[in-house]
C-alpha cells in the first residue's frame, strides 16, 4: 500500500530587530507498506519550498527515510 501525504507547518523566527517573522513550510511525506505486515515499511518525507523569511537552513533537510 502507498500513501502520500502534504501538510503544513509554520515556522516563526526573530529578526535581528526581534521582529517575529512567519513562514509557511510545506511537508511531503510518502509511505510505503508491504503486503504482508511482517515485512518493513518505509517513510520518506521531504520539505519542498517554503514560503517566508526564515533562512533555508531551518526549514530544509531534504528527503528523510525511515524504515520500520
Amino acid at each position: 500500500m502507498r500513501t502520500k501525504t502534504l501538510a503544513q507547518r509554520s515556522l516563526y523566527t526573530k529578526d535581528e530587530s526581534g521582529r517575529t517573522l512567519y513562514t509557511k513550510v510545506l511537508v511531503s511525506e510518502e509511505r510505503r507498506e508491504a503486503a504482508d505486515l511482517d515485512k518493513p515499511w518505509l517513510r520518506r518525507s521531504r520539505n519542498p519550498p517554503a514560503t517566508g523569511p526564515a533562512p533555508r537552513m531551518y526549514w530544509d533537510r531534504g528527503a528523510k527515510d525511515i524504515v520500520s
